[in-house]
Parts: C-alpha cells; structure tokens; sequence
C-alpha cells in the first residue's frame, strides 16, 4: 500500500482536510492520479512537475509550500534535500497498492520472489518499512509507512532469483542493518533528550486543556525562575502577565479547535521573585490522526534585552518629540516618568549640578513620585551636596550607585517628615569631561537593580542631557532672540536684513513699515526692484554689492527713498555683511536713519548762516556798490558832456560797461552764495569757486584788512559749489570779526598735499591719500585752548548779542566732513589762527572739454521774436538790440497777453524769450502753456534771481535755454543761436 498525502510548510497552519486546500497553489507530478482527485475536489490552482526531485528542489527554493506526492519519494528527497524538518504532511489524498511484478509468461520468477517475501518475518518486515519509509514528521508512527522500500527489496530479489540461498543470504544481510538502525535510533532518542534538558530556548510540554506543564526543560525554568517540580505544579496561565492572557487564551483555545496549526505571540511573564520577562511563545500541538490534540509543546525565548533595547528606542523617539513643545522642566518630568517605566521603579528625581561642583538644584520628581508617594514638604530647591542623602555617593564617586539595601546603609541621614520610604535606589551621575552636569534617581522597584538597568538608564541619561543643553540653549537663545526682538523693533531707525545670495527682505522692523509705508508682508521675500522704482533700486542694489564684496561696513550718507505714498525722504545708511562660519557673507544687515528733517534744518541753518555772513559784509558790499554806482553816474555825466565828440564818449560809455559789468558780477555772486537749492556733488575745480568768493570778500572787507592768495588750479574734487563758497566765505567772514579792531593780513591757499602716514600731521589721523589743503590764516586775537575745543559746537560764539548765532563753524565742520574730508585748526592767544582743511582729490578727473567755453561771433538772424518782460527799461533795449541782429522781434509786457497772441498763431514766431517775474503769469508757466500747445517751441527764460527756477528746473519742463540776468547781448544771441540750430 502507498499512501498519498499532502505535505506543507511548517509555517503553515489550518490544513485539515481537502476542502483546506482551496485557494493554496499544490505541487504534484505530471500524470500522477492526484492530479484527478484534486481537480474532482475543484482543487485547480495546481502546479505540475516532471518528476519527484522536482518538485521537492521547488520546495527547497521556496517555490512552492504545499504539494502531494508518492509518500516514499517524498520522504527520501526530503531527507537527501536536508529539509525534512521544514515540511509536515496531513490527510492522505488517497492510498495506493503496491504489487510485485515480473515479466509476462516468467511464472517460476514470480513464484520465486512472492517465496523470497514470504520467508520476511513481521518484526523484520515493520524494521525494514521503519528504515525505508519513515514516519509522520508530527507522529510517533513516522517509520510505519515502508512498503514501498519492501517493493524496492523484493525487486532487488528477483534479479537475484538464481537461488534461493543467494536471497536468504541477503536477507539476513538487511536484518542486521535494521538492527543497526535500532541501534542507532536509540543513540538519536538520547540525543533528542540531551538537547532537550540543554537547548538555548525553554521547552515544555503543556496539557492542552488545563495549560499545566507536564515536562520543561531547564532553560525555560531559567527564564520564568521556579524549579521543574515547581512547575509542574502550575499552568502557564499563572505567569502570564495579566495584561497578555486574554490574548494567549485566545490563541490556544484556536489551536484546540483545530483552527490553526501553531501560533507564536510576544509575552510577559512574572518570575517568581516578582520581576518581569518578557518572552516570545511558540506552541505546536502534538495530535494523532483522527485523535484530538491532547498537549501542546511551547517553545520559548528570552527577548528581555531586545524588548528593552526597543522601548529604550521609543522611549528616546517619544522624549526627542515631547521636548520640541514643552519646557526643560516638563521634559525631565516626562523622562523620570518613562526611566520609573523601564526599571519597573516608584520613585524618580532629578538635579543639576551647579558650576562650583559644591551645589545641587532639584528640577522636579516623576509624576508618580509626586502623586502617590511622597507627601513630605517640598524641599530646598538649591542646597549644598554636603547636606544630600546618601544618593549623593555617585557624586563623590563619579559613577553609578546602587542601594538595593537601602534600609541597612549605614551612612544614609534619614528622610524628611512624610518622605516616602526607600526600599532601593539608583542613582546615576550625567559626566561630562571632569563635571558632573545632573543626577537622576530612581528607586523602590520590586526587586534589586542590575547592571543592565544602569545601561538602559545611562543611555536615557545621556541622550536626556543633550536634549536638556540644547533646550537650555534653545531657550536662552529664545530669551535673547525676545530682547533683541524688543530691541530692533523699538529703535526709531528702520533695521532690515536681505540674504546675501539674492538680495532679497528677510527681516523689517516696526520702524522700517513707519517710515516707507510697506508692511512686512509686502516686503518678505521681495528684492529692492519688486518695490522701489529702478534708479533706487539700482543704487540700492549697487550699494548692498559694495558691501559684500567689501565685507566691511559702509557708510552711506545720504540716499533717498519714495514711500509707498510717493513722498521722497532722506536717509543715511549704514550696510554690514553678516558673515557664516566659513567667513562668507550670508546676509546683509541695514539700519537707516530718516534724516530728512534734519536735512531740512541743516539747510535752513545754512541759509541763516549765509545772510548772517552777507550781513557781516553787508557794509562793505554797500561801500562797493556805491563805488561802482559812483563810477556810473561820473562816467555818464562825461559822456553826455562829450556826445559831441564820438570818439570822448564812447570811452565813457565802455567804462559805464564794465562798472555795470561789475556790479553784475557782484550780485550774481552773492546770489550764488545765497541760493536755497539742493546741493549736488559734481567733479568741480575747487579754485573756481575760492576765487569767486575771495572776489566777493575782496569787495567785503575794509582796506584795513590785506588779502593774500596762493590758490593751484585744475585739482578736481567731488562737492558742490555753494559748499565751498560757504566754507570760504565762513572762514573769511571769522577772520574779519578777529582782525576787525586792529587789522591785519587774510592768507588764503590752496595747494596739493600727499599725506603718506598717519604721522605726516602731528596730532591728525587722517587717511593716507592725496588731498587738496585750503588754508585761511589771519593774525587776530587767536583763541586759547578751552575756546579752540568749542568752535565747532552748534550755537557756540564769542561774539557779542546780535553779530552772529554761532553756526558758522559747525557748518563748516559738518561740509568739510560730509566731502570725507579733514579740519586742523592750530591758534594761541595773540597770534592769530590757522585752519587748514583737507579735501579727498577725486579719482576721476573733468576732461578739458568740459571746461571750455564755446563762443561765437554774433550773427545776422532772420527768425521770428517774441519777447516778454514787465520792465520797459529792459523790453525796449533788448528789441532794438536784437532787431540791429536782424531778428524780427514782437514784445509783450505780460505772460497773458503773450499766451493769447501765440494761441491765435502759434506759428508766426521761431523763438520765445521771457522773463521769469512778472505779474499775471510768471515765466515759467507761460513756457508750459506754449509748449503744450507746440511742443517744438523753443524758449529761452531770463531771470534776475528766483527761488522757483534754475537750470535744471527749467530744463526738467522742456525750456531750451537759461540765463541769469544781467544779460549780455553777445550770451544772448549765442545762445539763440545755440537753441535755434536743429
């Protein structure tokens, strides 16, 4: 007989019977009758093999986990593949006979060999079937199953058939091998028993139904620590930590049921000294065919460590993501609660060590210890080690301490009032180089501590303490993130920072939404040119590049900015690169302040400094004027007494020229000084405008007073004209006021200097560097030292009430420095005083070109006129002058009658010159009222002094030409000529 069985992998469960068998893939042999019994079943999910060695080869690579073969092959490849202990195998499919067959017509052969078996006896029959056909790999009956290996002898016989003592003889051959074979099945049952008792795991065998250990090996009497005979006395339901019984139960009650094969859960059991252990179950019963399963075999493994190393994991995972949203005090609480869970303890605290490794700080105890345990009166929070319990030992001896007989300590100092009673402690010390940074305890678990909850405790400890410092460090840098927060924001000045790579707002304070109009959202992310218009942006932008590639601070003195409300204000900024750790910049740190007020006043100042010194002169200019005035009035009462001698008179008239000439001159030079308008640097030689203004000073000041000047010409720096003339005239207008009394001599140079060190000028720290040196010396009264250290203050004077306010050096001072230049003043009592300052020459030089004044000879015009101005004494003259040019000139009085002939023909006139003052309609709104209505007009505006125009006014609304009254004939016609050319 051949039984025929399902055979699968022993991590598959719940094969009981064919129907089982649904929707799992078997493996059987090409033509086997299986095949039919299966598919009658609707069993079709089959994969077919051409031979036995197949299939199992199959089963070895995993490729198939359930098959139905020929049991006697299946069992010998099983065992030649090594893996007869991966496979069991169930129900039979069905059992097939085994006959002896010989070939057709060889009736003695056949007799012979039915003979041959039947001289087997039945001991040596079942010894031969246990050798060659083995037995159930869950069975005790596992070697019943050997007819085929009979077939397989009897075989053997018949080609052996020449004589029957030749088949006794191997018979009797094979009956000693068989009884090898006891022999050494013997040997195989007393190994199995010695690797039972000594196995690795714990093994036991349990009663099914009661769950009481029938027999368990030492190792699993190791694992849970009572004695074999002890645990025959108990069920495994007694150990088993309440927590995990139900689902134990639960399994078992399945594997009774026949409902699954085996199972294997994660579990806790209580040892019998009260400590836990955690354990992974596997059971398997141990059940006959058609019998029901009276016991199970356990098999388990000690996983304490793994466990605990997991939960050491989550435990660091769940601190790592508490501390990211609460404070330093609730993380430690947190930790002391989880370090109790780990080590099973009651009790849990937790101190700092201060910096004198003399004091301790208690930071808190575990929620429990607080709850539950301990009812005495919070103690000191701060106090020496000295006065520290006997925990305190860890500190002396710099590593862990454990008290597991706290009780009999010999040393300890007692408890406070209602302080929970130690049992055990332990204590552990967080190290850092020689320091001891924090303690933490944890005591009263059930039983003694061990090594390895230190392990696990200094593990948590150590990580616990980063997590501390980084948080500590976290919230310090908080707290002074919050001050300098409360800083920027409440600094007047607009404070923002950009990303050094794109240049883009990063941060903007309080101030900076005040003072452009911008909130910060509208700012976040962008660049200048997301917000500003292009020529700021550009100069911004320019400005950020110069100071990151510097990598120093720049000094940006003044700079405009339009709000978001398109008003234009004054800023002085000053740019930082904030640098990273490699010394590359990576953000740009601003501050600006709005100096737009303070423009304001420094330009009102100015103004009132400048009529302060015109007034300082005014008598002296008046004396000149009265000399030029006088000169006119002689000159023309000789002309008018030689008009009958052409020659006489045109003289006379030519010296009325140039004393007009010269008044001219003056005024036009005072106007320059007295102007209110924006102040522009510009590559300017510095010469001319000293010259101007000692021209002036010459007209200014007394007889009494000598003017010496050296000035070097061609020596360009970056100013604005009316600056120098304010300093000069200042500086003059001080010296007068020194030598006013008793005289004396006003030196005035100008003159290169190369200043190669700091040690060129005695007691100056200017920058090395060439410099253009203007001295004024004069011999006055001079100053002494307390005086000399006051001169550049605001309001400070030693003149008397009424001659002046006191600004005049300081506003000196504030240009000289606004240039980047330098003041060296040097005056004793009774010797006078020398200012010298020194001005940074500029790098870029103003091309000849520049500098040349292009004239040319007057000319015959033929264009079309029209010429407006109020004052006949200057409309009259001019149209004659002009139409002696050739001009055909049409004059008006007023800008309105002006606009209304040019509306009715505004193509009979190829030029407009006009007066800026007049009544009705100054000039410069009739030029926007002709321009708009022909805007090729070309007009030319004349004024003798207006704070409403200028050049570059004038200019800004289309008008083609300016020129400042009085007005020369030949400028005039020049410039007609100029603004006629297309």
């Amino acid at each position: 007989m051949i039984d025929v069985p399902v055979f699968f992998h022993k991590n598959i469960g719940g094969i009981v019977n064919i129907t089982s068998l649904q929707g799992l893939t078997i493996g059987v042999k090409q033509g086997d009758a299986c095949i039919e019994v299966l598919e009658r079943n609707k069993i079709t999910s089959l994969k077919k093999f051409n031979s036995y060695k197949e299939i199992i080869e199959a089963a070895t690579e995993g490729r198939i986990k359930v098959f139905s073969i020929d049991k006697p092959p299946a069992l010998y490849y099983l065992y030649k593949m090594n893996i007869e202990n991966e496979f069991r195998y169930s129900l039979n499919l069905y059992t097939g006979k085994f006959h002896r067959a010989v070939k057709k017509g060889q009736t003695d052969t056949l007799k012979m060999v039915e003979g041959g078996f039947a001289l087997i006896t039945k001991k040596e029959h079942d010894a031969i079937n246990k050798k060659w056909m083995g037995e159930s790999l869950t069975r005790p009956e596992f070697f019943r199953y050997i007819s085929f290996f009979l077939l397989f002898t009897g075989l053997i016989f018949s080609g052996l058939i020449f004589f029957n003592l030749t088949l006794r003889r191997k018979v009797r051959s094979k009956t000693s091998e068989l009884l090898k074979t006891v022999n050494q099945l013997k040997l195989s049952e007393g190994l199995l028993k010695a690797i039972f008792e000594q196995a690795g795991v714990g093994v036991a065998l349990c009663d099914a139904e009661s769950g009481t250990y029938i027999k368990v090996n030492q190792k699993y009497c190791e694992i849970v620590g009572y004695t074999p005979e002890e645990m025959k006395e108990i069920s495994f339901e007694k150990i088993t930590h309440p927590e995990d019984l139900q689902k134990d139960l639960e399994k078992k009650n399945l594997l009774i049921e026949g409902k699954i094969r085996e199972f294997s859960i994660e579990k806790r059991y209580c040892r019998k000294d009260g400590a836990i252990v955690w354990a992974k179950l596997t059971v398997s019963p141990l059940w006959k065919e058609s019998e029901k399963t009276t016991s199970h075999i356990a098999i388990v493994e000690d996983i304490t460590k793994n466990k605990q190393k997991e939960n050491l994991q989550a435990a660091q995972l769940n601190l790592f993501e508490y501390a990211q949203t609460h404070s330093v005090k609730e993380m430690l609480q947190r930790f002391l609660d989880i370090a109790e869970a780990l080590t099973d303890s009651e009790i849990g605290f937790y101190h700092f060590v201060d910096e004198d490794q003399k004091t301790v700080s208690l930071q808190t105890w575990s929620t429990n210890t607080l709850t539950n345990m301990c009812r005495a009166e919070k103690p000191e929070h701060q106090y020496p080690i000295s006065k520290a319990g006997v925990w305190a030992d860890c500190i002396y001896e710099k590593k862990p301490v454990i008290h597991n007989d706290y009780t009999n300590l010999l040393h300890k100092k007692g408890m406070p009032k209602n302080h929970a009673v130690i049992i055990r402690e332990m204590v552990i010390p967080v190290i850092r180089g020689e320091k001891i940074m924090a303690i933490l305890g944890v005591g009263n678990k059930k039983t003694g501590y061990e090594n390895h909850d230190v392990e696990i405790i200094q593990q948590l400890a150590d990580m616990i303490w980063e997590t501390v410092s980084r948080k500590r460090a976290e919230e310090e840098i908080t707290k002074r993130e919050i001050f300098l927060n409360a800083i920027i924001e409440n600094i007047p000045n607009m404070i923002f920072v950009k990303d050094a790579t794109d240049l883009r707002f990063l941060r903007f304070n309080k101030a900076g939404e005040m003072l452009t109009g911008f909130s910060r959202e509208e700012l976040m992310n962008k660049t200048d040119y997301d917000v500003f218009t292009q020529n700021e942006a550009d100069f911004f932008t320019n400005k950020d590049k110069e100071a990151l590639r510097k990598g120093e601070l720049l000094d940006i003195p003044e700079e405009t900015i339009q709000t978001k409300k398109k008003e234009t204000r004054i800023l002085h900024t000053k740019k930082i690169p904030l640098l990273d750790q490699n010394g590359q910049p990576e953000y740009l740190l601003g501050i600006s302040e709005d100096i737009t007020e303070r423009k304001h006043l420094e330009k009102q100042l100015r103004q009132i400094q400048k009529i302060e010194a015109i007034g300082t002169l005014a008598g002296g200019i008046a004396h000149d004027f009265n000399n030029i005035l006088s000169g006119i009035f002689a000159y023309s009462q000789l002309a008018e007494k030689h008009i009958e001698n052409p020659v006489k008179a045109k003289g006379h008239i030519d010296q009325i020229i140039q004393c007009a000439k010269r008044a001219a001159e003056m005024t036009r030079q005072i106007l320059t000084y007295s102007r209110k308008k924006e102040q522009e640097k510009k590559l300017l030689d510095i010469s001319i405008p000293v010259k101007e203004a000692l021209q002036l000073m010459h007209s200014s000041l007394p007889s009494t007073i000598e003017i010496k000047e050296s000035i070097l010409s061609g020596t360009t720096i970056l100013a604005d004209p009316t600056q120098i003339h304010q300093i000069v005239m200042n500086l003059c207008a001080n010296a007068y006021h020194a030598m006013r009394d008793t005289g004396g001599i006003l030196d005035v140079k100008l003159n290169r200097i190369e200043i190669p060190d700091r040690n060129r000028v005695p007691d100056f720290h200017a920058v090395p560097g060439k410099y253009l040196m203007l001295e004024v010396n004069d011999t006055g009264h001079g100053m002494d030292e307390k005086i000399l250290g006051k001169i550049f203050d605001p309001y400070f004077t030693t003149k008397e009430i009424g001659e002046g306010t006191g600004l005049g050096l300081s506003l000196v001072y504030g240009i000289v420095k606004e240039l980047g230049g330098y003041i060296k003043v040097d005056s004793s009592l009774g010797k006078g005083s020398a200012f010298r300052l020194f001005f940074p020459i500029a790098n870029i030089k103003e091309t000849d070109e520049n500098q040349k004044i292009h004239t040319r000879p007057l000319t015959k015009g033929i264009e079309r006129v029209m010429l407006v101005d109020d004052e006949e004494t200057i409309l009259r003259p001019t149209q004659e002058i002009l139409e002696a040019c050739g001009y055909q000139v049409s004059i008006f009085s007023n800008g309105v009658q002006a606009l209304d002939e040019f509306k009715k023909k505004p193509y009979q006139f190829d030029i407009i010159i006009t007066d800026m003052t007049m009544p009705k309609m100054t000039g410069d709104k009739l030029a926007k009222e002709l321009i708009s209505i022909r805007p090729d007009i070309p007009v030319i505006i004349c004024t003798g002094f207006s704070e409403r125009i200028d050049k570059e006014k004038s200019e800004a609304i289309g008008i083609k030409g300016f020129l400042m009254k009085p007005v020369e004939i030949s400028d005039l016609e020049n410039l007609m000529r100029k603004v006629l050319s297309p």
